[in-house]
């Protein structure tokens, strides 16, 4: 595509070898925080999969010899063409998400910054791993080939970023799937990266929620042509998904879902601190984040006032639609499945009489009960006090705005009962002792453990989960070597 090509945020295209291209069938989403229908986006057939594989498949053997120098500096001209069209970016962002505004700019510098990230590593070196007179072996890593990525809805910029930052600096070429919820910033991107990239080498493919005789994803996963997927999403599609690449041995990166705990010790400093931390971590962009803080187990000494501390900041947040209201902190759930997923959960607290802590005030439980408030897809801001631990509130990841408190009084029962879930993808330790905090993150089964801060992944350590949160890392020269393979080379004298 020509780089003089002008590009407008009301249509949206599949993006096939470097050109923009509609379909005959379309989808459209819903702004879930009035419910308005969003602009027709195309919906990938099939025989539009085989092209683009085909396409990656041909660029891939040009690209992969490109230089590490020369990748790099695409990846900076795209973060740069990201931040020229950000305003744009954020309004369709805040459309197809219904999240803030603040929270919207957020995630596209984000975007931006993972991709600085990849592009600022240092190229991935040849190691000797062993020389004497007779025999040299060396192991280099190579790109993979095509990879495929199904991506989020709940953060439809940024996540991808992850998968297309490594991807194309190790030198693969990449097809994103956005979700069928948010079909709309993430084409849009792609297309822009046309005006810098060879055709095929970065390519969008488009799928509807409903989409019973394409079945993209699956698709995705069973191609012969693509050689590794990574995915963001639930435990179950990762089940899916692995189970299906199993049919080809696929090379599989797997961020999955968490049912995150963060553990008050009755040492904690400055209570309204960790409140206000705790809060903002189980309710940023609805609590539809993997890593949000989703159960807080407080100890008996102090649970009395952490928990009256930790509703009043709850009081303190503003709920509406940031596009129309100002000083918004939280939008609506995103989409209907997902929202009817919570209500679910909001409902089963109110059958069986745990206590709430919280009233919503605008966004209380009269509106819920419709299914929809004031035209989007809002739930109260719920704290239930120390309901059951073999609750469903407590045992499964709410990815909503809804927040058990529970009360513990010994350490091995606690850090017993944050290990007791299948998942295990983040935790955060509130102490004054230090040397406590530590005992306890050593003991907790997860791939990242937050002392005295909120769950907050950074590139300089890698990200990924245990158990069922998923398979493989993210971030740094680690999250890059997930996108290649291993080859050792053995030289006899």
């Amino acid at each position: 595509m020509s780089s003089s090509h002008s590009t407008t945020f009301t249509t949206f295209y599949n993006t096939i070898n470097g050109t923009l291209r509609t379909s005959n069938t379309t989808y459209t989403s819903t702004n879930p925080a009035t419910g308005t229908t969003l602009p027709e986006a195309p919906v990938a057939s099939s025989a539009d999969l085989d092209e683009a594989v085909v396409a990656a498949n041909d660029a891939f053997v040009t690209w992969k010899s490109t230089t590490w120098k020369h990748r790099s500096e695409l990846l900076a001209k795209l973060a740069a063409l990201i931040a020229e069209h950000a305003p744009s970016l954020t309004d369709l962002l805040i459309a197809e998400t219904g999240k803030p505004r603040f929270l919207a700019q957020a995630e596209i510098q984000i975007a931006q910054d993972t991709l600085l990230h990849f592009a600022s590593l240092q190229p991935v070196e040849h190691t000797v791993l062993d020389e004497n007179i007779s025999k040299v072996v060396h192991t280099t890593f190579e790109p993979i080939g095509v990879v495929g990525a199904i991506c989020p809805w709940n953060f439809p910029i940024a996540m991808p970023m992850n998968k297309l930052g490594p991807a194309i600096q190790a030198g693969n070429s990449i097809i994103l799937k956005p979700s069928p919820f948010t079909p709309y910033t993430l084409p849009k991107i792609c297309e822009i990266a046309q005006q810098l990239f060879p055709p095929g080498v970065i390519q969008c493919l488009g799928s509807s929620d409903d989409d019973e005789s394409h079945k993209l994803g699956s698709l995705m996963t069973q191609h012969p042509g693509i050689g590794k997927i990574s995915l963001t999403g639930s435990v179950s599609t990762g089940k899916k998904v692995m189970a299906a690449c199993a049919g080809t041995l696929k090379r599989v990166t797997l961020e999955l879902g968490g049912n995150d705990a963060c553990i008050v010790c009755p040492d904690v400093k400055d209570i309204e601190h960790v409140a206000g931390e705790i809060v903002l971590s189980a309710f940023l962009n609805t609590g539809q984040v993997c890593v949000a803080t989703k159960r807080v187990y407080i100890h008996e000494d102090v649970y009395g006032v952490v928990r009256d501390a930790i509703v009043k900041k709850v009081g303190e947040m503003k709920v509406g639609d940031g596009a129309a209201e100002d000083g918004v902190m939280v939008g609506p759930v995103q989409n209907r499945m997902q929202f009817e997923k919570v209500k679910g959960l909001v409902d089963e607290v109110k059958e069986l009489g745990y206590e709430v802590l919280t009233t919503g005030e605008k966004y209380g439980f009269d509106g819920v009960g419709e299914g929809k408030q004031e035209g989007g897809y809002f739930l109260p801001l719920m704290v239930v006090d120390n309901p059951p631990r073999e609750s469903r509130l407590v045992r499964e990841e709410q990815f909503g705005p809804i927040l058990p408190l529970l009360r513990w009084s010994s350490e091995s029962e606690v850090v017993h009962w944050a290990n007791d879930t299948p998942t295990g993808l983040s935790a955060s330790v509130w102490s004054g002792d230090i040397a406590r905090a530590r005992r306890i993150a050593a003991q907790l089964d997860v791939g990242s453990v937050y002392i005295n801060s909120t769950q907050k992944p950074s590139f300089q350590g890698l990200f990924g989960g245990h158990k069922e949160s998923g398979i493989g890392v993210e971030f740094g020269q680690a999250g890059l070597l997930q996108y290649c393979n291993a080859k050792s080379t053995y030289i006899s004298f």
